[in-house]
C-alpha cells in the first residue's frame, strides 16, 4: 500500500490549532523519519480532540512542505546529536 500513518489524541479545537500542535510536537519530523525508514510516499495524521471530539487529519506526501519540513527537523537532530558524540 505504500503509506503509513499515526493516531493521536489533541487539545487542539480546530485545524489551525492542530496544524500548530504538529509544528511544536514535531509530528511532521516523526512522520518525515517514518517515510524514509519504510520508504513511503504517502503519510497521515489523524487527532482526535479531547476537548470536543472534533476528528482532524494531515495528509503528507513525500516531498511536499510538511514532509519538506518534518525532514530538515529530523536531520538537525541527527546533526546536533553527531556534534555531542564526536
Amino acid at each position: 500500500m505504500n503509506f503509513g500513518g499515526d493516531l493521536k489524541t489533541t487539545a487542539a479545537l480546530s485545524q489551525k490549532e492542530f496544524s500548530e500542535a504538529m509544528d511544536f510536537f514535531d509530528w511532521d519530523r516523526s512522520r518525515a523519519w517514518y517515510m524514509d525508514i519504510v520508504g513511503s510516499n504517502r503519510d497521515f495524521i489523524y487527532a482526535v480532540s479531547k476537548k470536543n471530539c472534533k476528528v482532524f487529519k494531515a495528509c503528507i506526501d513525500r516531498g511536499d512542505k510538511t514532509y519538506q519540513r518534518g525532514k530538515e527537523k529530523y536531520d538537525e537532530l541527527a546533526f546536533k546529536y553527531w556534534q555531542l558524540i564526536i
